[in-house]
């Protein structure tokens, strides 16, 4: 009777085990179908907020400058522990950025939402590398944006307006250099490696597994947001001219499915 009962708890030990395996990709899908979809929506409020901070701005986008007035593609956020009189936190302590900028709109975002507004600043599929001190985020806005007026763009729904990290930064842009002009080369345009790397060091067409596989998503400035396989991306993330269009793209001349898709330059 013992042996029997022995054999039956093992028995049910393995069947609870086979079962957990078999189950454990279906929750592991559904566990990255969920952070995806956060991903997305994360995306979408700030084109929100960016659509309503560019209406109270005289039609204007916000810039990204340091305490001593240099325009730069990198500008730490601010140490949120630090309050002002009114217990306020402390904004725009290391520059006037674009990511502060909005802070006030996500805010009102997430208040309608029931939500944390601070989460819409990181992916949940993102690795949590940290590069800058303080308050950390893991998207980017285009740098072809910064301080330009919102009758400059042509096509929104081809342009692109923020896009994936692939770590924490401070308030990024990317490209990480203007580049409005034909000899402006948009350089590290799309996250295509795992590292960011800078144009012209490898490695060029990596893509970060924790992230979303084979690719990443970028929030167009009519707000939506699409998936892009790394097909979709140049090799050295920098883009090709279209001399017609004057603007840089992801491809030019290319196959009808990923000629001209991204548009890096208004």
């Amino acid at each position: 009777m013992k042996r029997a009962r022995t054999i039956d708890i093992i028995l049910s030990a393995l069947i609870a085990l086979l079962v957990c395996s078999a189950l454990a990709p279906a929750f592991a899908r559904m566990q990255r179908s969920s952070a995806e979809a956060k991903c997305q929506s994360n995306l979408r409020r700030w084109a929100q907020a960016m659509s309503a901070y560019v209406a109270d701005n005289h039609q204007r986008y916000p810039t990204n400058r340091t305490l001593a007035g240099a325009l730069s593609h990198r500008i730490s956020l601010s140490d949120e522990t630090l309050r002002d009189q009114n217990g306020d936190p402390v904004r725009f302590q290391y520059g006037a950025n674009w990511v502060e900028a909005l802070y006030p709109y996500l805010e009102a975002a997430a208040v309608n939402t029931g939500q944390d507004w601070k989460s819409f600043r990181k992916c949940p599929n993102a690795r949590d590398i940290v590069t800058e001190p303080f308050t950390r985020m893991t998207y980017a806005l285009n740098y072809n944006l910064v301080e330009q007026p919102n009758a400059i763009i042509r096509d929104p729904s081809r342009l692109m307006m923020f896009r994936e990290m692939d770590r924490l930064v401070g308030s990024e842009l990317r490209p990480s250099v203007p580049s409005l002009g034909s000899a402006d080369l948009p350089i590290n345009a799309f996250m295509i490696t795992t590292g960011d790397t800078p144009f012209p060091f490898p490695p060029y067409r990596q893509t970060d597994g924790n992230r979303h596989g084979t690719g990443s998503y970028v929030c167009f400035a009519d707000g939506h947001v699409k998936y892009f396989t790394i097909d979709y991306y140049p090799y050295t993330g920098a883009g090709a001219w279209d001399s017609t269009d004057q603007r840089w793209y992801n491809f030019v001349n290319s196959d009808p499915a990923h000629n001209k898709t991204i548009a890096i330059t208004p």
